[in-house]
């Protein structure tokens, strides 16, 4: 069967195996990397899997301010990725607290955890940071790649801006900062 616009494409590729050369199959991932890339909205590929956009992925992932970064009583936080400035620190919601989180007059480090927003910029393979975060992977603002420790990568990983290889390993025992309670992250790339 010829289809002509994405949306049939997609309806008739769908039970189709990974690896078709199918022109229906081509329409639709077309489309689907086209809104995934240029949209701004989660998209459903032929096979049924859910991809974010990239413009939800680094809204979802770039530190961001909030109150124009000014520490401020009464502000909600609504992301991990969140912060705002009290006294020259920048401070997010701790990934163990739930969301939506409202500021108190001064950070409640019950809460909230100082972070460095440009966290691991410039720095070598193999360094070691901890990090205020809950997935096992970290891309820093200039593309540099960290593991969380104790994590192994079980599959190749695709990041809008890095791979990871199969069995790729930051640490192999997970440990945490002794003060601070937060994970540590390697430089893998």
């Amino acid at each position: 069967m010829s289809c002509t616009d994405p949306k049939s494409a997609c309806a008739v590729s769908s039970g189709e195996p990974l690896g078709t050369t199918s022109g229906a199959a081509l329409l639709c991932n077309t489309s689907a990397i086209d809104k995934v890339v240029n949209g701004d909205a989660v998209v459903s590929t032929r096979t049924n899997k859910k991809l974010s956009s990239l413009s939800i992925l680094e809204a979802n992932y770039a530190p961001t301010a909030i109150n124009g970064g000014v520490w401020d009583s009464g502000k909600v936080f609504t992301a991990y990725n969140q912060y705002m400035v009290y006294s020259g620190t920048a401070y997010q919601v701790k990934s163990s607290v739930a969301l939506p989180y409202v500021s108190k007059a001064t950070p409640d480090l019950a809460n909230v955890v100082p972070v460095n927003v440009n966290a691991g910029v410039g720095l070598p393979i193999n360094a070691v940071i901890y990090l205020n975060a809950v997935d096992n992977v970290y891309i820093s603002t200039d593309g540099s790649v960290w593991l969380r420790s104790g994590f192994t990568s079980t599959e190749l990983l695709t990041y809008p801006f890095a791979t990871i290889t199969n069995g790729k390993v930051g640490l192999a025992t997970a440990y945490t900062d002794p003060v601070t309670g937060l994970p540590a992250y390697t430089r893998v790339k």
